[in-house]
């Protein structure tokens, strides 16, 4: 990604996303986590077009539970019920599916910037995606709490995004209550921490799942 992308979704998407992760912070128990029995479309506010919750089916596998209307146009249809992996080409999916398992097993909450090359008579898109585990029945972390955030028009016909590998991206482990300073959603530097969180829990109005 250039200089110049990078700018372009340091903006309006990053301050959606970071609101997002806030309210996500906001509910967040003694271990790190929000349940998902918080997560409301009240909590999850201007973000909501944008977001989704997704349930971990296999290792580096989840299928959407409920999305927003702006996640359906990029796919076409409704979203509910199918793969995560859905949003992503086919060249992206193995490492969606390595950064998905790292959100749920660390757990961590993570960042990454996505793309979608110009096509003919259809601009690029430049966007970001933001993970958020979620605890939720028996102690376990089996789902999420996401956003994907572009900063163009999809247009009439569906898009298929690829993650920008040659752009850093972000992966926070969770060890435990908010930081004092919430880091802004950047992609900065990887961070590693060794410890794992206790596994907490999270919820969306929209869906009883």
């Amino acid at each position: 990604m250039s200089d110049d992308l990078m700018q372009r979704d340091s903006g309006a998407i990053r301050a959606t996303l970071a609101r997002l992760e806030q309210s996500w912070w906001s509910v967040a128990d003694a271990s790190g986590v929000a349940p998902r029995r918080a997560i409301t479309a009240q909590l999850i506010g201007p973000a909501l077009p944008h977001a989704f919750i997704a349930e971990r089916i296999a290792p580096g596998h989840a299928r959407i539970r409920v999305a927003g209307q702006e996640l359906a146009a990029i796919v076409g249809t409704e979203l509910r019920g199918m793969p995560l992996s859905c949003l992503l080409g086919v060249e992206s999916r193995t490492l969606f599916a390595d950064r998905l398992a790292i959100c749920f097993e660390r757990p961590a909450i993570v960042d990454m910037p996505l793309h979608a090359p110009r096509r003919f008579a259809r601009p690029a898109l430049n966007g970001r995606m933001l993970l958020l585990p979620l605890m939720g029945n028996d102690d376990v972390i089996d789902r999420l709490l996401g956003a994907l955030v572009l900063d163009g028009e999809i247009g009439h016909r569906p898009r298929r995004l690829e993650i920008d590998q040659s752009a850093p991206w972000r992966r926070d482990t969770l060890t435990g209550p908010r930081p004092q300073r919430l880091r802004a959603i950047a992609g900065g530097a990887h961070l590693r921490r060794s410890a794992y969180a206790p596994r907490p829990k999270l919820r969306l109005v929209v869906d009883n799942g």
